[in-house]
């Protein structure tokens, strides 16, 4: 994971390079505050939703593994899951490199769905902020792990300044100790792939790191109701589907599995 670690940073200090060689940052931060279009919100469809929210990344490659999905079409793959119940919002990876996705997701989604659309990529510059406001992004999914401790809060304040939400990945609850709560709309954890092993201390020791962050989000794959339940008690808002999602044999009924154990564990009235 180190050298995979390595060559990301790499290959996006590269990328944010040539950003700044070709536009002036003034220039592109003026640009992307211009640009016009509808705002949604997750955060707001989360509070708002009738039973334990349910979410999806769209990539064609499943990271860290590197495995390559077959013909992912995520128009169609969105459309399918929205006649499964899929509500709220979406993850776009806008990363093509490591995670299979493109920029050119994210306005694809925002324009023929009425999803709100996050942006993940591997964020190291606020360069990076500018273009994703510029092509419709609601929001930022920023990894802590890949971004680094001593850059984060940094970075995190330049994202909040982009009038969007912000939403940060963590693996482990040290990497969030330098950060500001204002600056966050959201938190998403990174849990063991079985959620039963999952103890009250450790959760305990990502409330401590993060206090003053109220929506967190877990991903993970839910086995059985049960495990969605422990979530729920555990104090987390909703789910993103991990990478294992896209590798069952439907994908789609799958979720709809996941979504009705998601329902029988809460549901508003």
């Amino acid at each position: 994971m180190n050298d995979l670690l390595e060559q990301i940073q790499a290959y996006k200090t590269q990328e944010v390079q040539n950003i700044r060689r070709d536009f002036d940052e003034a220039l592109l931060k003026a640009a992307a505050f211009s640009v016009g279009g509808e705002f949604r919100s997750l955060e707001l469809d989360i509070r708002n939703a009738a039973s334990f929210p349910l979410l999806v990344e769209l990539k064609s490659i499943l990271f860290p593994a590197m495995v390559e999905l077959e013909d992912f079409q995520p128009l169609r793959a969105v459309k399918a899951l929205l006649e499964a119940g899929l509500e709220g919002g979406v993850i776009i990876a806008s990363d093509s490199y490591f995670l299979g996705g493109d920029p050119s997701w994210i306005n694809l989604i925002k324009h023929s769905t009425p999803l709100a659309v996050i942006q993940r990529d591997f964020f190291i510059d606020p360069a990076q902020f500018y273009q994703g406001k510029a092509i419709g992004a609601d929001g930022y999914l920023i990894h802590a792990g890949i971004t680094g401790a001593e850059r984060l809060p940094g970075l995190l304040e330049a994202a909040s300044e982009m009038g969007l939400e912000v939403y940060l990945e963590l693996d482990r609850p040290e990497l969030a100790e330098t950060i500001d709560p204002a600056t966050l709309t959201g938190l998403v954890v990174n849990l063991p792939g079985d959620p039963a092993e999952l103890t009250g201390d450790a959760i305990s020791a990502f409330q401590r790191a993060t206090e003053g962050i109220k929506l967190r989000l877990a991903r993970c794959l839910p086995r059985n109701a049960a495990d969605v339940q422990r979530l729920a008690a555990l104090n987390f808002q909703g789910i993103i589907l991990n990478d294992d999602f896209w590798q069952q044999p439907s994908f789609v009924e799958h979720f709809k599995t996941v979504r009705e154990w998601c329902e029988a564990v809460f549901r508003k009235q």
